[in-house]
């Protein structure tokens, strides 16, 4: 009883604690925050030109602009520094077909500052075939070197084989370190390829998001366990355990996708800092609850409210599109479909096996405690890091 007394209070103060770092600091760190470059694009019969939109604090990173290391980069830095940004630019975009990589060439330089984002803008026009091929070929990779959780968006503005006039909203393909490339069909594309391409991002998320696969995993620790006289034994057959999976991945999947739902339409904005510091909170509880099970018969509906925050973070990766609304259903189906089919994939390997091991003491005395402690602790590092706003390398997955 009185571990358990230990456990409340504990949670309570981590709880409060937390509150207080949210109240005083402005600066956060956010598991899923990512950078956005983007390649605008205009097709004629006749050839193909656009721009290259790259963020300036990236651009500094990578190429140190800053000369007098003030920490701003002036507009004479800028004009100085253009030969490398333009270098730059296009050294990491590449059109072509299957037969012909296009040459590009620089015609125009710009500096966009928005509200959220300072940008440099480099013009150009590629050499192509007349007419232009109705499939491009694209490669983008800005800053996937150094920063894994960098995003390219492709625009096209225009485009006279579609019809295409002033598009300043969707999202035509999501490059990434895993799809660095891809294939457009200037001539329109179906629906379901768009799907399709939000499907591999979004199974791309779940398994690069560690925080949200070691949530299930540590579910999955005791799903295959059940509780008597205080102490995890294992079920006594596959129903059980089948029971207990379907049941915390229905409640989890429900939740999450209410949630994606919901800031996808603008709905539901919550402080990036707080939502991940709370699915961090969220691993913390499953794995010392896995420890200390005073929580047993209501784990599952903090399952159901901690899969709400997962969902908020899922989104942030969405939420930063400029797509329009037709492109927004498209995102939540096609993103949903590949997070689901992720996760899918991460039980079908875990769970086989635990669901084996399940009677062994080396499973109830020391896999299930020992690994559950090891989450626990990187739980709370993830915790305290985000709610304090502090950038590490174990709170940056």
């Amino acid at each position: 009883m009185h571990q358990h007394d230990f456990l409340r209070r504990t949670l309570s103060i981590i709880a409060g604690v937390y509150l207080l770092f949210a109240l005083s600091f402005s600066q956060h760190a956010n598991a899923h925050e990512v950078g956005w470059s983007y390649v605008v694009l205009n097709v004629e019969q006749s050839g193909i030109s656009g721009n290259v939109q790259l963020p300036i604090a990236e651009l500094q990173q990578v190429l140190a602009l800053d000369a007098d290391g003030d920490g701003t980069l002036s507009e004479e830095e800028t004009n100085a520094q253009w030969p490398l940004i333009e270098a730059y630019a296009l050294g990491v975009l590449k059109l072509g077909s299957d037969e012909d990589t296009y040459k590009l060439s620089v015609i125009g330089r710009d500096r966009l500052i928005i509200e959220v984002a300072d940008f440099a803008i480099v013009r150009f026009s590629a050499v192509t075939p007349s007419p232009v091929p109705s499939r491009l070929s694209i490669e983008f990779t800005p800053f996937f070197d150094n920063n894994s959780d960098h995003r390219g968006g492709l625009l096209i503005q225009n485009n006279v084989l579609t019809g295409t006039i002033e598009n300043h909203t969707e999202i035509a393909f999501v490059f990434a370190p895993h799809q660095p490339s891809g294939t457009i069909n200037l001539l329109g594309e179906s629906t379901m390829v768009k799907v399709g391409r939000f499907v591999v991002e979004g199974i791309w998320h779940i398994w690069i998001g560690i925080d949200h696969v070691l949530f299930i995993v540590t579910l999955l620790l005791t799903a295959v366990m059940a509780m008597r006289q205080k102490r995890w034994e294992p079920v006594p057959d596959f129903r059980k355990a089948f029971i207990n999976l379907v049941t915390i991945i229905t409640l989890f999947t429900v939740a999450h996708s209410i949630t994606l739902a919901l800031a996808l339409k603008g709905w539901v904005t919550l402080p990036s800092r707080f939502v991940e510091s709370i699915i961090a909170l969220s691993v913390l509880v499953v794995a010392v609850n896995n420890i200390w099970p005073v929580l047993t018969g209501k784990i599952r509906w903090l399952v159901f409210v901690f899969g709400l925050f997962h969902g908020l973070g899922f989104a942030s990766v969405l939420v930063d599109l400029l797509i329009t609304r037709e492109s927004k259903i498209i995102a939540l189906i096609g993103f949903n479909i590949g997070v689901e089919a992720g996760q899918l994939v991460i039980v079908a390997l875990v769970f086989p096996l635990l669901y084996v091991i399940r009677g062994s003491s080396f499973y109830r005395r020391i896999l299930l405690p020992g690994l559950s402690a090891v989450v626990a602790l990187i739980a709370l590092w993830w915790f305290v890091t985000r709610a304090l706003g502090v950038e590490s390398f174990i709170s940056s997955f």
